[in-house]
């Protein structure tokens, strides 16, 4: 084994054409764009006959060494029973990402656990076959989710993901340097002070389209995706504005549950302030929204301190990436 294996994924945010990634979807287009930092999974050599698994972002500490049981979190029990980690072992997995933010921190886990699992078992780490497994491990649990988290966190960067479920293909968004750097500048993500659930939520809407032709709703949200895809390709910034914007009133179309009253303050400030605003992932009762600041400096800066002085939200220091899933070891 070697004696030290660090993985990093990126989360997703501003997930244009989400929920037509699904099972219930069955064919889809997403545009999305990778955030970091996201995930860091570290193996390290433990002490003879101990197995060790540390969630640092929950203060959790679990002993491996005789059960892989992991109460609470059958996602990663899942991917340990499929790859069991040898003796002397400890695995830390981290991230500033809230739970429940909505920007696929469940997938990048999966995604860098089994890069790490793989790494020390000595296999390749393709990344499309790294995003396969981590979804069908995922939803082997019983929960719910697209194929769009676990495909962004493994390659990065800003793409297009055509899903003919389960199966996809990642089209890389290329776009000048100069659209890239505006992004950075102008991308902010904000969480709403409390998680969302997202396997609840995608209860929610699969009740709801079981009684109606889902068409007219997931339709729309393929049509955005398309629409912010070719803004970006064309460094037209206002355009992708406009998509984002237009995904808030698709996703109210979708289920109204899934935009909360945080979320609806904050999508009406961006309006007033010549800002777009994009609900991250399932939406739902908290969670985060992405924000394509003003490009006006005055506005910008009167919508950051309207963000600021609400107490219970904070914007997460997550920065655009061109940096999918990256393998580490000494």
């Amino acid at each position: 084994m070697v004696s030290k294996v660090v993985v990093q994924a990126p989360v997703r945010a501003a997930d244009l054409g989400g929920w037509s990634d699904t099972w219930f979807a069955r064919c889809g287009l997403v545009c999305n764009i990778a955030v970091s930092p996201g995930v860091e999974v570290r193996i390290d050599r433990g002490a003879p006959g101990t197995r060790r698994l540390v969630l640092s972002a929950l203060g959790l500490d679990f002993d491996l060494s005789t059960s892989l049981a992991l109460a609470g979190h059958p996602m990663i029990e899942a991917i340990l029973t499929a790859h069991p980690p040898s003796d002397a072992m400890e695995i830390t997995i981290s991230s500033d990402v809230p739970p429940g933010s909505g920007m696929g921190t469940s997938a990048a886990v999966a995604v860098a656990l089994l890069g790490a699992l793989r790494t020390v078992e000595g296999r390749n780490v393709d990344r499309h076959d790294l995003a396969v497994e981590a979804h069908a491990l995922e939803t082997s649990t019983g929960l719910q989710s697209g194929v769009q988290d676990h495909a962004v966190a493994a390659f990065g960067g800003a793409c297009e993901v055509r899903v003919r479920y389960p199966d996809f293909e990642v089209i890389p968004i290329e776009m000048a340097a100069q659209t890239w750097s505006a992004l950075e500048d102008r991308f902010v993500s904000v969480y709403l002070g409390r998680p969302h659930h997202s396997s609840d939520i995608h209860h929610q809407v699969i009740a709801r389209l079981s009684d109606a032709d889902p068409e007219p709703f997931l339709a729309p949200l393929r049509q955005l995706a398309a629409q912010g895809a070719d803004a970006l390709r064309a460094g037209d910034l206002r355009a992708y504005a406009r998509a984002l914007d237009n995904s808030v009133d698709a996703q109210q179309h979708l289920e109204p549950a899934l935009i909360c009253a945080d979320a609806h303050q904050l999508v009406t400030w961006c309006r007033e302030l010549g800002a777009a605003a994009k609900i991250n992932g399932a939406g739902g009762d908290g969670g985060s929204v992405s924000v394509l600041l003003p490009h006006d400096g005055p506005s910008r800066v009167e919508l950051v301190k309207r963000i600021d002085e609400v107490g219970s939200w904070w914007r997460l220091g997550l920065r655009p990436t061109q940096h999918g899933v990256t393998v580490f070891q000494s």
